[in-house]
Order: C-alpha cells, then sequence, then structure tokens
C-alpha cells in the first residue's frame, strides 16, 4: 500500500513508501509560490474553531488528487506517529483528498504516541475530502494516543451527486479528544 509517514508533524520521505504512483503535493513551506493559486489547501476562514486554529499554526500540508491514471488498488495509508522529540506543544496537519468520478478509494490515517516518557502536546488534524460524481471513499481513522494528549480532529466532506463517504473513527487514549465531521451535500 501507499504509505505517508509523518513524525512528529513532518512528512518523513525516507519512512514513506510507494508514493510514486500517486499524484500529490508536500506543501512544504506553504508559503511557496508554486502552490498558490493551486488549489491545494483552502485558506479560507473559518467559524470553527479547531480548523481555524490548524490554518493559523499549518507547517505544511498534502494535497491527494486521486485520478483514474493514479488510482491504487490497495488502501492508502497517512500514519502520524509523535514522540518525545516532538518540538512543538501543538501540531496541526492537514491534509486535502479529492477523488475523482467514478473511483473508489480506502483511506486509513492513523495518529500514535511512541515514547518512553510522556509528553503533552496538542494534535489539531483536519482532513479536507472532496468526492467528485459517483465517487466512493472508505475512510477510517485510528486514534491511539496517550494520556497527556489533547486531539483534536476535524474532517471536512464536499460531495458531489452520488458520492459515497463511509468514514470509521476509532478513539483510544488521550487526555481529552473532540472528534469534529462536517459534511456539504454539493448536488
Amino acid at each position: 500500500s501507499p504509505h505517508f509517514v509523518f513524525n512528529n508533524g513532518k512528512l518523513s520521505k525516507l519512512l514513506s513508501k510507494k508514493l510514486s504512483n500517486l499524484k500529490f503535493l508536500h506543501l512544504d513551506p506553504l508559503d511557496d509560490s508554486r502552490y498558490i493559486g493551486k488549489g491545494a489547501i483552502e485558506f479560507r476562514s473559518s467559524d470553527n474553531f479547531c480548523d481555524a486554529l490548524n490554518l493559523i499554526s499549518l507547517k505544511e500540508g498534502i494535497q491527494l488528487h486521486i485520478t483514474e491514471e493514479h488510482c491504487p488498488s490497495f488502501p492508502i495509508v497517512f500514519s502520524h506517529i509523535f514522540t518525545s522529540e516532538c518540538e512543538s506543544n501543538l501540531i496541526s496537519p492537514r491534509i486535502s483528498i479529492k477523488v475523482d468520478k467514478n473511483l473508489k478509494v480506502d483511506i486509513l490515517e492513523q495518529f500514535q504516541y511512541r515514547s518512553l516518557q510522556e509528553r503533552s502536546f496538542t494534535l489539531n488534524n483536519v482532513t479536507e475530502i472532496t468526492l467528485e460524481a459517483n465517487a466512493s471513499l472508505e475512510y477510517v481513522q485510528l486514534q491511539n494516543t496517550s494520556t497527556p494528549t489533547l486531539h483534536l480532529n476535524t474532517v471536512k466532506a464536499n460531495l458531489y451527486s452520488n458520492a459515497k463517504l463511509n468514514v470509521v473513527n476509532f478513539t483510544y487514549g488521550g487526555e481529552l479528544s473532540r472528534n469534529n465531521f462536517f459534511v456539504n451535500l454539493q448536488e
């Protein structure tokens, strides 16, 4: 499976694998002029506190575009691994996923804290999903964070005609976890 691995909020190209068959942009740094105007990530103000906080503190992001030419037959995996070496008290990953019409995709996104010493931090991730007409996405999130972690999770989806989104979220651990799901039916 294609596997994106983020270590303490940063994409690790060394640990990630099988990404060459995917059409994606790694936006790092976000203010790079190559990304302006490409619609990679929606930089609009938001009424949602978690989304607004994510935009303010965002350092990098991923834009994944599933096309007929770049549609994997295996699930795509996003792994977020956090360790005590984490430099920031606030980590704000953002992933934008667009699935073209008539395609079916499976995605697993997992969050894990791996450390011998627990360190308190806030994780505020946002996943944006756009499903074109007749597209289908099976999206599973697994949050397995440690006790001192505050985890704010936001999923924003735009669904077009006959699109199908199935979201499954498992939340384990953490001092406090909040899951926000916003689905907009466009057609």
